[in-house]
């Protein structure tokens, strides 16, 4: 229990998330702003929220960013965590906050906000009091992906459990049960791509190596990176150059 309990708090969910939304949405990226922390106003206000911008006029082919306009509030809950009732009304008043906190008087028009609600499991809770208390409609656009309509801003619930390899491998991948052999080599052609070099290898600027192990007995973090005797668990690339400049 105290093994889990450490494991938990060594990995960092929020900034493994923003990496891969990132990856998700790289045909587009271009095209659109990430900002992990957004400040409101001129005293420190952070939200824990990820705004993504997007050119206007531009539409986003990948199927988590289809309803995207303008302005995009993406709530994420991490595997050990629920999305409740209170989180979306949490996430509701920051996107209210966001739009309000400028110099100019509604320079961001109710018509190109998102907001999207990102969690591992069925919010069954959620979703059964935005129906009856709120009268919102809930439908189901694709696996993992609901639409909810009913109010003026568009409102998606990204499932990440129920998001299909295919359409969207590195968001159902942000799990703490990753167990599959099948997902495992998946994710090792995706880092192979990324990083432009096979297993054994290191990029021409030293930074990035790719090594494979057999089994470091722990499955349920996979894909872990074992330095020294500690394991990183959930590891993105982004995340290494950090790891090893602490270590220096």
């Amino acid at each position: 229990m105290e093994m889990q309990k450490e494991e938990a708090k060594m990995l960092q969910w929020h900034p493994a998330f923003f990496a891969e939304i990132q990856i998700e949405l790289q045909e587009d990226a271009e095209h659109l702003i990430f900002e992990n922390e957004h400040q409101l106003g001129t005293k420190p206000k952070e939200i824990d929220v990820l705004i993504i911008k997007k050119d206007k006029g531009r539409v986003i082919r990948k199927n988590i960013g289809r309803i995207f306009r303008q302005h995009n509030i993406v709530e994420y809950k991490s595997p050990l965590d629920y999305l409740s009732i209170d989180d979306f009304y949490k996430v509701y008043g920051y996107t209210c906050f966001y739009k309000s906190d400028t110099s100019q008087m509604d320079s961001i028009p109710i018509e190109e906000l998102t907001i999207t609600l990102v969690t591992g499991k069925y919010p069954r809770k959620l979703i059964h009091h935005l129906k009856t208390k709120l009268r919102y409609q809930v439908k189901k656009a694709e696996s993992g992906i609901y639409y909810v309509t009913g109010d003026k801003i568009p409102i998606q619930i990204i499932v990440t459990k129920e998001l299909t390899e295919a359409e969207n491998l590195w968001l159902k991948s942000l799990t703490n049960e990753l167990e599959q052999n099948e997902t495992a080599e998946k994710l090792l052609e995706e880092f192979k791509r990324v990083l432009g070099i096979e297993v054994g290898e290191t990029t021409p600027d030293g930074k990035f190596s790719l090594d494979c192990l057999r089994c470091v007995g722990a499955c349920g973090l996979a894909p872990v990176v074992i330095i020294g005797e500690k394991v990183y668990g959930r590891l993105q690339s982004v995340d290494v150059k950090k790891i090893i400049e602490d270590l220096e």
